[in-house]
């Protein structure tokens, strides 16, 4: 259990480098697409450590100026969905604007890796849930490898 957990975080360690791309690239357009500067943080299981080689998402949420910003959650997917589709490192886009949380799902083309974005809302709490699981997971040496297997 232990070893399997040490490996796979090894292996999703040395795709690191290749979410933090895609989350600048995302930060970039974004930022580019509103005409303000947005903050694009990584939640979910890259963010925990609980990621699986070949089998995790990458998670990203764009938080927008709200001093700046009059559109909701679902136009900006649809309006940043728009502008990725006719990017050339995005392959496979679609955008989920109806759903209870938008998000705009892809995948990195150059990397093969399956990112979703959304929009910090009221109702989201990606990033509040990677602090939670990482203070579970800082309490109990067992849990995250626990997890890893189970995932």
């Amino acid at each position: 259990l232990m070893q399997f957990a040490e490996e796979s975080s090894a292996a999703t360690a040395e795709v690191a480098k290749a979410v933090e791309e895609i989350r600048q690239r995302v930060a970039r357009i974004a930022s580019t697409c509103f005409g303000y500067q947005v903050r694009v943080d990584v939640f979910g299981s890259f963010a925990t450590g609980l990621a699986v080689p070949n089998l995790s998402d990458v998670d990203l949420v764009i938080f927008p100026n709200e001093a700046q910003c009059d559109i909701n959650g679902p136009m900006m997917c649809c309006i940043l969905g728009r502008v990725l589709a006719h990017d050339s490192w995005v392959r496979q886009l679609k955008v989920l604007d109806r759903a209870k949380m938008p998000v705009i799902k892809l995948i990195a083309a150059e990397y093969d890796l399956h990112v979703d974005l959304t929009v910090a809302t009221a109702q989201h709490e990606g990033i509040a849930t990677v602090q939670f699981v990482k203070s579970l997971v800082q309490h109990n040496k067992y849990l995250g490898p626990l997890a890893i297997v189970l995932k």
